[in-house]
């Protein structure tokens, strides 16, 4: 009786993990190279106010829950960033990849570090970006490039870290991440990544 118990405790542990993974957001997203002549007018405009760029192009990301993104992949001054902008234009976010090393201050680094620590038995960060919002209307991207450059800290951005890693979490699967933390090194959320190469599952 005693180790039927145990049987039955053990399979209902095992359903509650695989119940929990299966909550986890897969993210599924196509992106698509597209003309200048495609791109929303008024992100253009925003755009010819970017000096010293050396190269720009142009995608429509059409996510998951069905809202079209449009970005535009900046290189300036060696660095890339990204910025996506709605379908009339308006700023969305700006994303610079940084090394995971980079996350800043180190209160905020030691947070995002203790949950991996604490929710994953083994990982591999494959990829940090540091994102930018704007935190409220009317932004434009020249401001807010010119203030990541500078590292200055402005209550005009708010800003988060998404952190991609292959790693397996405790009763699940290996896999791909992306986990998203605010600019404490709380946790925001977590998807999975939809998968085209198993290669990337190295620790």
């Amino acid at each position: 009786m005693k180790s039927k118990l145990l049987v039955l405790i053990g399979l209902m542990i095992y359903t509650l993990s695989v119940q929990a993974q299966d909550t986890i957001p897969q993210k599924q997203e196509s992106e698509i190279s597209i003309s200048q002549d495609d791109f929303p007018q008024n992100a253009i405009t925003l755009l010819q106010h970017v000096s010293e760029v050396d190269k720009i192009k142009f995608f429509q990301r059409q996510p998951s829950d069905g809202e079209e993104i449009y970005e535009a992949k900046l290189k300036l001054k060696g660095h890339e960033y990204n910025a996506s902008f709605d379908s009339v234009g308006t700023l969305r976010t700006v994303e610079v990849q940084i090394d995971y090393k980079e996350i800043s201050p180190d209160s905020t680094a030691a947070a995002v570090k203790q949950y991996f620590e604490d929710d994953f038995q083994k990982m591999r960060v494959l990829s940090t970006t540091k994102k930018f919002f704007p935190a409220g209307p009317g932004l434009e991207i020249d401001t807010v490039i010119e203030s990541i450059q500078k590292g200055e800290v402005n209550t005009f951005l708010i800003v988060k870290y998404q952190v991609q890693v292959s790693g397996q979490r405790k009763s699940a699967p290996a896999t791909i991440y992306d986990v998203t933390f605010d600019h404490l090194g709380v946790f925001e959320k977590m998807q999975q990544v939809e998968l085209h190469n198993m290669e990337n599952i190295i620790f």
